[in-house]
């Protein structure tokens, strides 16, 4: 009679939660922490998710060649919609009570039902930092004092200080363009069409896109999409990449670089005004470390790994060491 049974019931999907446990395991080797979790599902609750697998068994991996082969953080899946759309139609009461109204809709404005339109979609998805830009800004600073006796006041002053913009990129990918046209003679006149391009202003954000053969790309950097469109990605990326092996095996990767010498020098500079006195001891503490990698082996095994940059030490030492060396005793 617990909260998750009670929603489990609500949702109608399998509510024998007794049998679901979680096992994680953490694993300090020489170089690299590994952080394994093993989920076990009650065989109801196994038996939908085989049958409706939110994973698909095999990632395509040419999205990524239109991805840069180094950037800060990637993220990449490979959902099998289809699958993720029956898992909802057959467990969520509240959505079949409006399937109907909603396909309705979709008919009405794209010629097809929801999950036709959803089986336009392949599954792969990629989200990429390539790149992060420092711009000046102002910061408004606001100070407590005394203005006399026990009565005070707040002093508001700014100061110039850089500002991160991460470059950041969205892929996913069709099965072909059609949805895609729909999409564009339908919603097209928002958008300004330029040569490689097109853009669009929300507030003072600017997003760009297109479409490359079944791909959509969306991002903030309109550069991005020029050198797509020019070819300049063809051999240095992701596709010939660590990245591209790990999802030849897996649906699911991540990837974040911790590696802070691989940032930009404005990185440290940005820290510092961040930091103030203790900055030094950080930048010490965070140089140990070279990246973190999150992988999903299987629908109920998950692994994490942080990589250090010695290779030979043990991690919880090197971990231990770089505490003792930059926080104070006292």
């Amino acid at each position: 009679n617990g909260p998750m049974n009670k929603m489990a019931l609500l949702s109608k999907f399998p509510s024998n939660v007794k049998d679901y446990t979680v096992s994680m395991f953490c694993d300090f080797q020489d170089g690299q922490v590994v952080v394994s979790v093993k989920t076990h599902l009650s065989d109801e609750m196994k038996k939908s998710l085989e049958e409706n697998k939110v994973f698909k068994d095999k990632f395509d991996t040419e999205i990524l060649k239109y991805f840069p082969k180094t950037s800060y953080i990637t993220v990449a899946g490979a959902v099998n919609v289809l699958g993720y759309y029956n898992l909802m139609t057959q467990n969520l009461g509240n959505f079949n009570a409006h399937k109907d109204q909603i396909d309705q809709i979709f008919k009405n404005n794209f010629g097809m039902s929801l999950q036709e339109a959803l089986g336009e979609f392949s599954g792969e998805m990629v989200f990429d930092v390539q790149d992060i830009k420092f711009v000046q800004g102002n910061r408004t600073y606001h100070r407590k004092y005394n203005k006399s006796g026990d009565k005070s006041s707040m002093q508001e002053s700014q100061k110039t200080v850089l500002i991160p913009k991460p470059l950041v990129s969205f892929g996913i990918q069709f099965n072909n363009d059609k949805f895609y046209k729909i999409l564009m003679e339908k919603f097209g006149g928002m958008f300004q069409k330029k040569e490689d391009y097109y853009a669009l202003t929300l507030g003072k954000s600017n997003l760009f896109f297109n479409l490359f053969d079944k791909t959509l790309i969306i991002t903030n950097d309109p550069d991005f999409l020029k050198n797509i469109a020019a070819g300049d990605l063809k051999i240095r990326s992701l596709k010939n990449s660590e990245v591209a092996r790990k999802l030849n095996k897996y649906p699911f990767y991540a990837t974040i670089n911790l590696n802070v010498d691989n940032y930009p020098k404005d990185f440290k500079t940005f820290l510092d005004e961040r930091a103030g006195d203790h900055a030094d001891a950080l930048f010490r503490m965070l140089s140990v470390y070279d990246k973190v990698e999150y992988v999903a082996k299987t629908h109920y095994d998950w692994e994490m790994v942080v990589k250090l940059k010695d290779h030979k030490t043990n991690s919880l030492k090197t971990l231990i060491s770089s505490i003792d060396d930059n926080i104070p005793s006292h």
